[in-house]
């Protein structure tokens, strides 16, 4: 996906990959107003891309459940202090992710 914005304001989660191979994300906002749950919600993913993206709103960037593999956060911003990443880190990596 390229160019798209996520909003899930009134929601609760902009972005949940679970399960998924191989899924890229392309200048993407994601947006949540939500004090409950993260913007990006992972699990047993592999290979994922997310880059050039803004996200604000949850109680981190991204929260993970574990079993990911090669996911990549890159080039985007977080504003704010919240964690980048709670629960399981192994697999992530953040490159070029400003407050």
């Amino acid at each position: 996906l390229e160019d798209v914005t996520l909003d899930a304001t009134g929601g609760w989660l902009p972005l949940v990959i679970m399960g998924f191979r191989r899924v890229a994300l392309r200048r993407v906002t994601l947006i949540t107003t939500a004090t409950d749950g993260p913007c990006i919600m992972l699990g047993g993913c592999t290979d994922c891309v997310i880059e050039d993206f803004e996200a604000r709103g949850g109680y981190s960037l991204v929260y993970s459940h574990g079993g990911c593999s090669g996911v990549v956060i890159r080039n985007g911003s977080y504003p704010g202090s919240k964690p980048l990443i709670l629960g399981t880190t192994a697999g992530v990596t953040f490159e070029g992710v400003t407050r």
